[in-house]
């Protein structure tokens, strides 16, 4: 008589409806843009239209004499959109455009980093030889001259061979600190 409640579950499990996923489900967007034109339209009752007709029939009207001269007012589209990108597309092309941007903007940073760490290695190599110039008092002006000169030429010579972009970096951290 009753049926066991595994049965039951069973029974159920024949009869049940299979839900799409919800990655399989269409969803649809609007297109981007203004909408359609409208514009408001004299409508006769009493014309050729095979519609009007068939609804006259439908609902048993039968003075159409009266209707003839009856007129109202309806809303037409006027003129269509034209055919544009749907704000889905538009999203997933801001969120394309989003993320390439960011991994540009990551890329520029890390080499201005690296550029950075450079130039703060070149300057302190550059303060160490300079201070060993210093501590060397003992030369002869006309060496030390020298070396001062070989070291500001070595010095300039490595500045030139860096890209245009790391010049003004260069110069941002020349300036005076307050």
């Amino acid at each position: 008589m009753f049926a066991s409640s595994t049965e039951e579950i069973k029974e159920d499990r024949k009869h049940a409806v299979a839900v799409p996923k919800e990655s399989e489900t269409i969803t649809k967007s609007c297109y981007f843009g203004p909408g359609p034109h409208f514009r408001r339209v004299l409508f006769r009752l009493g014309g050729q239209s095979p519609l009007i007709s068939y609804y006259l029939k439908m609902h048993e009207i039968t003075n159409v004499s009266n209707s003839l001269t009856y007129k109202m007012k309806r809303t037409e589209i006027y003129k269509l959109p034209p055919v544009a990108p749907t704000y889905r597309d538009v999203i997933k092309e801001r969120q394309r455009l989003r993320k390439e941007f960011q991994e540009d903007y990551t890329v520029q940073q890390n080499k201005h980093k690296e550029a950075i760490e450079e130039i703060k290695q070149q300057r302190k190599k550059t303060d160490q030889q300079f201070q060993r110039l210093i501590e060397n008092k003992s030369m002869h002006p006309t060496e030390l001259r020298l070396s001062t000169d070989m070291l500001m030429n070595e010095l300039e010579s490595t500045i030139k061979k860096k890209s245009s972009s790391l010049i003004p970096v260069l110069e941002e951290m020349n300036k005076p600190q307050h």
